[in-house]
C-alpha cells in the first residue's frame, strides 16, 4: 500500500510539474508575442523604416486630394503645385515662387518638376519594370509616390539657371521624403 502511495505522489508530482512547465512556455511565448519587435515586411512597416524624423520646424508641401505631404528643404520652402501637366499619369506640377515670375516656370505644364502617384505595381512601358523599382520614392498603401524633374529650362536668363537648378535639385531630393499626412 505504501508503494502504491509513493506512486501515485510520483504521478501527481509529475502532472505538476508538466503543468508548471506548460504555464512557464506559454507565458515565455505570450512575452515574446506581445514584445519582440514586429519585424513582417508590411507596406506599412516598410513605409515606417523610411520615414523622416520629426523636426517641430519643417516645412512641408501638403498635396491634400492625395494626403500626403512633401518635407521642404531651404532651395524650396516656397513650393506650391498646381494640376497643369501633360502626362496621362496622376501628377501634379510642382512650382517655386521664386521662379513665378518667370511665365514658363509658372504656367508652362511640368517645367520645373512634377510629383507622380501610380498604382505600387504599376510598370513603366518604357523600362518594362515597376515605377518603384527604377524611381527614388515612397510607397504608402497601395500608391508609389515619386518626383521627377524637368529636362528642359523653364527661362531664357542665365542668371535664373542657377536658381532654377537648385530648385529641381531639391524637388529631386524631396521624393524620397514624401510622407502621409
Amino acid at each position: 500500500m505504501l508503494h502504491m502511495e509513493k506512486q501515485k505522489l510520483h504521478i501527481r508530482l509529475g502532472i505538476l510539474q508538466l503543468f508548471t512547465l506548460l504555464l512557464f512556455i506559454s507565458g515565455g511565448l505570450y512575452y515574446v508575442v506581445t514584445h519582440w519587435p514586429n519585424n513582417d515586411n508590411t507596406e506599412q512597416s516598410t513605409t515606417a523604416i523610411k520615414s523622416i524624423p520629426v523636426d517641430p520646424n519643417a516645412k512641408y508641401l501638403v498635396i491634400p486630394e492625395w494626403n500626403i505631404k512633401i518635407l521642404l528643404s531651404k532651395p524650396i520652402e516656397d513650393a506650391y503645385y498646381d494640376a497643369k501637366t501633360d502626362s496621362e499619369l496622376e501628377s501634379r506640377s510642382l512650382r517655386s515662387a521664386r521662379l513665378a515670375d518667370e511665365e514658363g516656370c509658372a504656367k508652362d505644364p511640368q517645367s520645373i518638376a512634377t510629383i507622380f502617384k501610380v498604382n505600387n505595381d504599376a510598370i513603366d512601358e518604357q523600362l518594362n519594370k515597376k515605377y518603384r523599382d527604377t524611381r527614388d520614392g515612397v510607397t504608402i498603401g497601395a500608391s508609389f509616390y515619386f518626383i521627377q524633374t524637368s529636362q528642359f529650362s523653364c527661362t531664357p536668363k542665365p542668371e535664373k539657371a542657377e536658381l532654377l537648378q537648385s530648385i529641381r535639385s531639391a524637388f529631386g531630393d524631396a521624393s524620397k521624403s514624401i510622407q502621409a499626412r
